[in-house]
């Protein structure tokens, strides 16, 4: 009786095992790819993010600040119509010319207040400290600023604008507004957001989080914080326009608060996404491209793989050798076998 037993011929390569481990190795490597991923978000995140960098430009008519940098939030004014600055400074501004210029620098630590109306502003500093607002200084001298200084400046539309320095915590608007806007009306505003660069050696520069900025609503307030003392330390201008004031200011925080009419504030967190910061950061974004093209070409090599014809199909596999697997009756028999045999066939005829 025949049976056929497929025999693999001495040097045939097996490749459905060589398929299997190239599909492991596969894995393997698409595992250390994904852990790799999160371990750099891990540790991006242990190092801190840094606070994003705001561009915020709105129009109001009531403007606040607390000093913190007395230098750069000194300014200069002209065209008084009124003034309230306590014995010491009345002398030096008795008989002062419109025309000329008296230059303010406030002391660390005031709150100026700055009310817009139609071709009037009147600028109101109040002391932190009850002693002095700051120092007022003309082409004949020097004096100390009472405890609360009061300025009222002309403006016209056709003349050279009057443009305020911003040093400090800002806070714009007012829930109130009042039926002539006596309260303090705020415009709306934009904010520009952008992120920080998180890893050295680009650590701290900025980057563009979205094309498009935040829009800020008309009405209520504006400001650092809710206790406008702990608020984040805006810096910038605001102009004196016809319609109102112009400011421009930049901030190192991640937060806004928005106080609507009528209602208590709100803190609005300014978030960069992580989906923004692997792919816009300059220090992480060729990181994220790289680890994103090597998991992309894993997959690719596991899926075409799959396409692969498997073993039972291989074109190199050989066909079953055919052997003959009938006893031989010489090996096979015993000796007592063979004799009968022998014997059996002398005897026939």
């Amino acid at each position: 009786m025949s049976t056929l037993h497929p025999r693999k011929p001495l040097g045939v390569h097996d490749h459905a095992n060589d398929l299997m481990s190239f599909k492991r190795n596969l894995r393997i490597v698409l595992a250390i790819a994904t852990t790799s991923i999160v371990v750099f978000i891990a540790v991006a995140i242990l190092l801190g993010t840094p606070s994003p960098h705001a561009v915020i430009d709105f129009r109001a008519t009531l403007l606040r600040q607390i000093v913190e940098r007395p230098l750069v939030a000194e300014f200069a004014i002209k065209d008084l119509e009124r003034l309230s600055v306590g014995t010491e400074c009345a002398p030096l501004f008795d008989g002062l010319d419109a025309e000329q210029q008296v230059t303010i620098r406030p002391e660390i630590g005031t709150d100026i207040v700055y009310r817009w109306r139609k071709n009037v502003l009147s600028v109101r500093l109040q002391s932190g400290d009850g002693v002095s607002t700051g120092t007022a200084r003309t082409e004949t001298g020097s004096c100390n600023l009472h405890a609360r200084a009061t300025f009222v400046i002309a403006h016209e539309a056709d003349e050279t604008e009057i443009i305020f320095p911003l040093a400090g915590p800002v806070s714009a608007g007012s829930e109130t507004i009042g039926s002539d806007q006596t309260g303090g009306f705020f415009y709306g505003g934009r904010v520009h957001l952008f992120g920080r660069a998180l890893l050295p050696p680009h650590r701290g520069a900025l980057y563009p989080v979205t094309s498009s900025p935040l829009l800020l609503a008309e009405g209520g307030r504006v400001s650092s914080a809710l206790n406008l003392q702990e608020g984040a330390s805006w810096y910038g201008v605001a102009r004196v326009t016809d319609a109102g004031l112009a400011v421009s200011v930049t901030a190192d925080t991640d937060l806004i608060t928005v106080v609507r009419p009528g209602g208590s504030g709100e803190i609005e967190p300014l978030g960069i996404g992580m989906l923004s910061q692997l792919f816009n950061d300059p220090s992480i974004a060729p990181i994220t491209l790289g680890l994103v093209f090597v998991t992309s070409a894993i997959h690719l090599g596991i899926a075409l793989t799959a396409m692969l014809p498997s073993a039972s199909t291989d074109t190199h596999q050989d066909k079953p050798e055919m052997t003959d697997d009938k006893p031989d009756d010489t090996k096979q028999r015993s000796p007592t076998e063979a004799i009968s045999q022998e014997d059996c066939s002398e005897a026939e005829p």
